[in-house]
């Protein structure tokens, strides 16, 4: 479509009234593919040669009603996940408040200023001490709001510090985020496999996601494995993506601490069963390293299994909030019907007697 019918701008004055408003859009009633002209600034300066760098995501709606929730919930995907990934730097000196270096201690962001500025800074900011004497524990003999400390800011690296002179921000120890990242507090699903039997179904499954969660690749710091749940689906054509509720069975709940609600987990553990090796956060045992039967299991009729994964939050002794459970997401990617079925051997015998008779006509 050519331009001021609804076609891309060419020149580069009509690439300005476009981004001024001023310029013929295309009519997306109709079914097509479109180009999305968007502007941002002004800004106070942009060297020639400088870029600016965008997120961009794509949304389907199936009414105009949902954009304004729909684009809310994108740039809180853009946010991503927070992540607790190096080791805090816990107190125990009278210099605590110098240490910043993993975002604790009111050291909310790890600031590094564009190329070409270069600036001296205290980026502990001790006058926030002089602001609530009760930020001054009493067995400390010094004002540490006389103390200054004076870093070289320049490009290249970066130097966590408490821009907003707040201890409050920055106390989390939030060292890393992921941008369009979600669901990184969520662990994987074990490798699993399903054998059937007479009357019962034998579900088996690793010890992978046990080394994901040690390891950090997935979750917190504060978040430890608890433990699996299985569950059986029965009654299912696959008439959606992903099986509903009201279809899913709990079979049980496995845990590292049954005190936590649930069957302990070293009742299922096959101890007998050697590790393949070593992976990132420990020894790995193959499928078999657990096992549980499902014995109300009919024979002749099709059954699903499921693994997930139990991931428990551990503030400590001292916590006030009741800590955080996250399971592994349910997915039909891996589904595999069973059907459970006796297996006859060489003792299982047929006899029959026919007797037919047959007549001319």
């Amino acid at each position: 479509m050519p331009a001021g019918q609804g076609g891309p701008p060419i020149t580069d004055d009509e690439r300005f009234a476009a981004l001024r408003g001023e310029f013929a859009t295309a009519n997306t009633e109709n079914a097509g593919d479109y180009a999305v002209l968007v502007s941002c600034g002004p800004f106070s300066r942009l060297e020639p040669g400088q870029s600016v760098s965008f997120a961009v995501a794509l949304a389907g709606v199936s009414s105009a009603d949902s954009v304004a929730a729909t684009a809310f919930e994108a740039r809180l995907l853009y946010r991503g996940t927070r992540l607790n990934s190096q080791p805090d730097q816990h107190a125990g000196g009278q210099n605590d408040y110098l240490k910043g270096n993993t975002g604790v201690n009111g050291h909310e962001i790890c600031l590094e200023p564009p190329p070409g500025v270069v600036f001296d800074y205290d980026p502990h900011c001790p006058e926030k001490f002089g602001f609530d004497p009760l930020l001054i524990p009493p067995k400390i003999s010094y004002d540490p709001h006389t103390i200054a400390t004076q870093i070289t800011y320049r490009s290249g690296q970066c130097i966590w510090t408490d821009l907003d002179c707040d201890v409050c921000t920055g106390d989390d120890g939030v060292d890393e985020v992921r941008h369009w990242e979600l669901d990184m507090r969520l662990p994987p699903r074990p490798a699993t496999r399903s054998l059937p039997g007479d009357h019962r179904v034998t579900i088996a499954w690793d010890n992978g996601p046990e080394l994901t969660i040690a390891s950090g690749s997935v979750g917190a710091s504060n978040f430890k494995f608890a433990g699996y749940k299985v569950y059986r689906l029965d009654d299912w054509s696959r008439e959606s993506l992903l099986p509903g509720p009201e279809h899913w069975q709990r079979l049980g709940v496995y845990r590292q601490d049954p005190a936590q609600g649930g069957t302990s987990l070293a009742q299922i553990t096959d101890p007998s069963l050697p590790s393949d090796g070593d992976r990132p956060g420990g020894a790995h045992y193959p499928v078999g390293r657990y096992h549980v039967d499902d014995a109300r299991a009919l024979d002749g009729f099709d059954y699903q299994y499921l693994v997930t994964t139990i991931m428990r939050e551990d503030n400590g002794p001292s916590a006030t909030l009741p800590p955080r459970e996250f399971e592994s997401p349910f997915s039909a990617s891996r589904l595999v019907s069973i059907t459970p079925r006796r297996a006859f051997g060489p003792s299982d015998s047929f006899s029959s007697t026919s007797i037919w008779t047959i007549r001319r006509p």
